[in-house]
């Protein structure tokens, strides 16, 4: 079936005979009349009462007309996600580390539901690891995540913040070194599978020495609430120890001499999101993309 035979139904029925509609449709009437003949074989239904003069729309040629306003509707919706390739369309699937989600995603959002954009947005939450991976495959089309390496080449990326990774030290140890800490206190180290993690434990391999005890976990909240009760310290985001040290007496200690941090970064798959589309995706992070990221 043609749309085009929908769009000379619609024709006859909005202008009431197959004269005007073949005016109005740049066609002569017996094309008009051939479309309709054919359309009626493929529908294996009658549209017309031609016991008229002109021909009526039956009741099942009412019920079609009806049908094909939305089939062309639809045709119409399709064409322009097509033609729009240079804005982000339809559902947008993106994933946000958990460390960071709560800083980056709710801006996000607002701007991807402004009324200008309304974008439907479907949002997961991951591993920095499992992220990379949704999006190099496709089933992501873009994410926010934590690189610890530079990214492969069939990727876009671009830096949406820099985070300061420090000491967050119970008040009983505020006068001991690190190095003190690590002999007489229990680290508790955030999920060393994670990108933050293996930022992590390649510092902690770099220390003249290693913290004789650690305790693994999967929270930065878990975390915080262990350090904050005396139990051992840790090594974090500075934003997430600031949160969590103002409710509880914790020493926030930058690494000496250089400083550690973590990139956050925004990345798609290069083909899947055209340069444009990538662009737009930056614009929704407030953040400028480039022919080069």
């Amino acid at each position: 079936m043609q749309t085009r035979a929908l769009a000379t139904l619609i024709a006859i029925a909005d202008s009431g005979s197959f004269v005007r509609a073949a005016e109005t449709r740049n066609m002569t009437l017996s094309a008009v009349s051939s479309q309709m003949k054919s359309l009626e074989s493929t529908l294996d239904a009658t549209l017309f009462d031609r016991s008229f003069r002109p021909p009526r729309l039956t009741a099942i040629g009412q019920s079609v007309v009806t049908h094909a306003r939305q089939v062309l509707a639809a045709e119409e919706m399709l064409v322009q996600a097509c033609g729009r390739r240079d804005r982000l369309q339809g559902p947008v699937r993106a994933g946000f580390v958990l460390s960071a989600g709560v800083r980056v995603m709710p801006a996000f959002l607002e701007r991807a539901q402004a009324p200008d954009t309304a974008l439907e947005i479907t949002v997961s939450s991951g591993l920095s690891r499992d992220l990379l991976r949704d999006v190099a495959e496709g089933r992501l089309d873009l994410a926010v995540l934590t690189l610890d390496e530079a990214p492969s080449a069939d990727l876009y990326h671009v830096e949406l913040a820099r985070e300061a990774l420090v000491y967050a030290v119970p008040a009983p140890f505020a006068a001991d070194d690190i190095q003190t800490l690590a002999r007489v206190s229990t680290f508790y180290q955030f999920a060393p599978e994670t990108g933050i993690g293996r930022m992590i434990a390649r510092h902690l391999e770099a220390l003249p020495e290693m913290p004789r005890r650690c305790v693994v976990l999967d929270g930065m909240e878990a975390i915080m609430a262990c350090v904050g009760r005396g139990l051992g310290f840790a090594l974090l985001p500075e934003p997430d120890v600031q949160r969590y040290a103002r409710a509880q007496d914790v020493d926030v200690r930058s690494v000496e001499p250089d400083g550690l941090s973590r990139a956050l970064s925004l990345i798609a798959r290069r083909g899947h999101l055209t340069l444009e589309q990538w662009r737009h995706a930056c614009a929704l992070f407030d953040v400028a993309g480039s022919a080069r990221d």
